[in-house]
């Protein structure tokens, strides 16, 4: 205790790290991140090729695993939204509709399974965020 004081003036070496060095640096997590801004929905294996093309450092699936968690990246269930959707097309509709008896209205239901709706079901987001990327559902 007596050489840390008089060696730094404190009791406890606060630089010290415990544990293995980080096999990214942050310039290999940003990319990371950036990828996963713009595509939310990626594959952890697109991911570790990326960092193989982009960078030249081969990494397993579990270090880039490890490294979006320490970095507050969760694996969520991604929300779609239709890219066909329209505000402006919706509130004319409304006013158009809006005018008529609810009794001569005649509503379908369009849902089906198609190659349209075969989407990834899973991305990445932060904590407390919510994961949603744009679909075309036609």
């Amino acid at each position: 205790i007596l050489k840390l004081w008089n060696n730094i003036g404190d009791v406890m070496n606060t630089a010290a790290k415990i544990g293995r060095a980080l096999l990214m640096n942050t310039e290999q997590e940003e990319l990371l991140v950036s990828l996963l801004e713009h595509s939310p929905n990626l594959y952890l294996d697109e991911l570790v090729e990326e960092l193989e093309v982009q960078h030249g450092i081969h990494v397993s699936i579990f270090t880039v695993w490890r490294t979006l968690q320490r970095l507050g990246l969760q694996h969520k269930k991604l929300s779609h939204i239709a890219a066909e959707c329209s505000e402006a097309a919706r509130t004319a509709f409304q006013w158009a509709v809006g005018g008529e008896s609810p009794e001569c209205l005649v509503y379908t239901n369009e849902s089906a399974i198609g190659l349209h709706t075969t989407y990834r079901l899973m991305g990445w987001s932060q904590r407390g965020q919510q994961v949603q990327v744009w679909a075309a559902f036609q």
